[in-house]
């Protein structure tokens, strides 16, 4: 309770006021609301709260990975397509660390620990390969962050900020499915040029 609020309610009572029985059940509201909000925020679910640490460890193991797996990328593409990609798949790991960051802020805010492991990076020298696991890697991703969405249903600060998330990685499928268009031409066209040449 605020001292001005309480100082004024002992004004009123010392002078026998007929608003002090006013004062005095607005005081006892405001203690109810205040204790009623303290509980809450202090006997969440702890059971759905440990299901969201533990889906949101998952996407941030998941995170993990694309900073590997998009730096590896990055280092190995080859020949002319070098100058195309190399920039853009280790600006992709950037956006899997920045995100990784979020997550693992999100998980402490919720009472978790973040995990430090990462899943299997797929790798390739093959250029059309690498863009199918990136494709693959952004749909799993849009997948995981629309369940976390589902499962934190209620808390709208944790959907919004879980929705931010998820248009990114939205827009992740979105180019690459675009690339993966562009680039089975140009690979045609590169063995094609190859046969005859």
């Amino acid at each position: 309770m605020r001292a001005g609020f309480n100082i004024t309610l002992e004004c009123h009572k010392s002078r026998n006021c007929p608003e002090s029985d006013l004062l005095a059940r607005l005081s006892m509201r405001y203690r109810c609301l205040i204790e009623h909000l303290t509980q809450n925020h202090l006997q969440r679910n702890p059971m759905v709260d440990q299901a969201i640490i533990d889906h949101l460890n998952e996407i941030l193991k998941h995170e993990w990975t694309g900073v590997a797996q998009y730096s590896q990328a990055g280092f190995i593409v080859e020949g002319v397509w070098r100058e195309v990609y190399a920039e853009k798949f280790l600006a992709d790991a950037k956006e899997s660390f920045g995100h990784a960051q979020r997550v693992g802020d999100k998980i402490v805010a919720l009472g978790g620990v973040p995990v430090a492991t990462r899943n299997e990076v797929k790798q390739s020298r093959d250029l059309q390969e690498v863009l199918q696991f990136s494709l693959a890697f952004e749909a799993k991703a849009v997948e995981m962050y629309s369940k976390a969405i589902d499962m934190a249903e209620g808390n709208k600060a944790l959907v919004i900020f879980l929705e931010d998330i998820l248009t990114e990685e939205q827009d992740g499928v979105d180019e690459y499915t675009k690339l993966l268009r562009n680039s089975e031409g140009a690979a045609a066209g590169a063995k094609s040029s190859q046969k005859t040449a």
